[in-house]
């Protein structure tokens, strides 16, 4: 279905003036508070947009899930966005990654209903030159990163043990709530987004195993999304 037919056309978000560098936009609403405080708040309804003082780089969110996560997506997008760095969370399914590890996905196997109402057939994939700079910023600060594939779910209660064991044995990496779809919408906008990721909990023994209190997990995403937030304006 071409863009001429459909209702709802993504608009500009009011008084927000072009979007001229990239927006870390993190799925937590902790996170984005945090990380866009001290700036000035340009938009706020059910997600909020936040010009940082000092470097006037762009924080925004909650977009917990693919379907608000990619409705959130096209305005900051009509609003000029050309490049997202989206900053969350995701659970393990390899011994590889513990909690407080650091993933880059690659690319996503999804499982969420949002991205097949977008017209493309390419597997969702995070822009590869966009992935380079996030892992040369993040090593430059001595921050080990993983890359590889993830599962993208709208159900974390359906994540059942066949499910882990058979996306791991596919060598997928992790599982999340938003990466399928945003990947697949800014292919399909051709905008360029790449995803960083902190390990909080792991699944691949067949347990599942938070580790959000992990104080190591807590101080490696307050430091990655303090770094992205400062690297963000020069991308």
């Amino acid at each position: 279905m071409a863009d001429e037919d459909c209702l709802l056309i993504p608009q500009p978000l009011a008084g927000v003036d072009e979007i001229d560098s990239a927006v870390l936009l993190c799925v937590d609403s902790a996170d984005s508070r945090r990380l866009g405080a001290g700036g000035k708040c340009l938009h706020q309804h059910f997600f909020s947009l936040w010009q940082r003082s000092g470097d006037g780089g762009w924080v925004c969110g909650p977009v917990m899930g693919a379907p608000v996560a990619v409705m959130v997506l096209e305005r900051l997008i009509a609003s000029g966005a050309k490049r997202v760095i989206l900053f969350g969370v995701c659970g393990s399914l390899t011994p590889a990654l513990s909690v407080g590890d650091v993933l880059l996905p690659e690319r996503a196997v999804a499982e969420e209903g949002t991205s097949s109402l977008y017209p493309g057939t390419a597997p969702p994939a995070a822009a590869p030159a966009l992935v380079e700079q996030l892992a040369a910023a993040l090593g430059g600060e001595g921050i080990d990163t993983a890359r590889g594939p993830i599962w993208t779910t709208d159900a974390p209660y359906r994540e059942t043990a066949a499910k882990v064991r058979a996306h791991a044995a596919q060598g997928v990496m992790a599982v999340d709530m938003e990466c399928s779809a945003l990947f697949t919408v800014a292919a399909y906008r051709r905008i360029e987004l790449a995803a960083v990721l902190v390990v909080s909990d792991t699944l691949w023994d067949g347990v599942w195993r938070p580790g959000f209190k992990n104080k190591k997990m807590q101080r490696r995403r307050r430091r990655v999304g303090e770094l992205l937030a400062a690297c963000c304006p020069r991308l």
